[in-house]
């Protein structure tokens, strides 16, 4: 369940934006608290090891020393890490399901035509015969009377595009002479 901000800002930003912040926060979430945890707990205990290490090595785990009983307390803050990070997965995933399911359910609070939105259908490979809007429209009427709202058709316009340009192109020739 969302907590009335994040209500709030999934009604202010959309869902993409949400989901994208969400992401930010559990990236902040399992990297900095753990960063805390591990400056607390694991620096001073490699620091105080019962190794010789100098430096940079003085804070890392092989300061420890060999044998050391203390090898349990990084397999403890591992295994710790690891449920911490797992358990904010799943609070991220719960906090997106309910969202996720009314968008794919309602749509866009954006999108005014919902119900066609949600009934659109993208068709390849149209025979020539039908490569206009209303001849593709009376044909999928005829397959689903009363049913068809809309039918356009989508056209590949990059050649189309490439002669506008050289045409342009041509005119500016023409007119410096």
């Amino acid at each position: 369940r969302l907590s009335a901000a994040d209500e709030e800002l999934l009604r202010c930003v959309g869902l993409d934006a949400f989901v994208m912040l969400r992401f930010l926060r559990f990236g902040f979430d399992v990297s900095f608290y753990p960063f805390l945890a591990a400056c607390v707990v694991l620096v001073p205990l490699y620091v105080t090891g019962e190794g010789c290490r100098r430096g940079y090595y003085a804070l890392t785990l092989p300061n420890l020393g060999d044998e050391s009983v203390r090898y349990w307390a990084p397999a403890i803050y591992g295994v710790a890490f690891y449920a911490y990070v797992l358990r904010r997965w799943f609070v991220e995933w719960e906090a997106f399901l309910g969202p996720r399911f009314d968008f794919l359910a309602n749509g866009d609070v954006d999108i005014t035509e919902v119900e066609q939105y949600q009934n659109t259908i993208f068709v390849e490979n149209i025979p020539t015969s039908h490569r206009r809007d209303k001849e593709l429209k009376e044909f999928f009427d005829s397959l689903f009377p009363q049913q068809i709202k809309r039918a356009e058709v989508l056209r590949n316009t990059t050649r189309l595009t490439a002669l506008i340009a050289e045409r342009q192109r041509q005119i500016e020739l023409y007119e410096e002479v």
